[in-house]
């Protein structure tokens, strides 16, 4: 899956696939992360959001099913 880079503190780049509903992270630590099923509306509400970090801190992590890939 092709990601992007973002601006955080946190997270270094994100990816989505809008057919498998399967969105990618990879945290700066160098961890990446698959979460799914997640709604291409709450992934651009995810890339929009003002801060990265407190977004998927309220909105994916804990509530989105997820393996870590790498």
């Amino acid at each position: 899956m092709k990601r992007e880079p973002v601006r955080s503190s946190v997270i270094a780049e994100i990816g989505y696939d809008p057919d498998m509903q399967l969105m990618e992270v990879r945290f700066r630590s160098g961890s990446v992360y698959r979460y799914g099923p997640i709604s291409g509306s709450l992934y651009t509400r995810f890339r929009k959001a003002p801060s990265l970090g407190r977004f998927f801190d309220a909105y994916i992590r804990d509530v989105v099913p997820y393996v870590q890939v790498s």
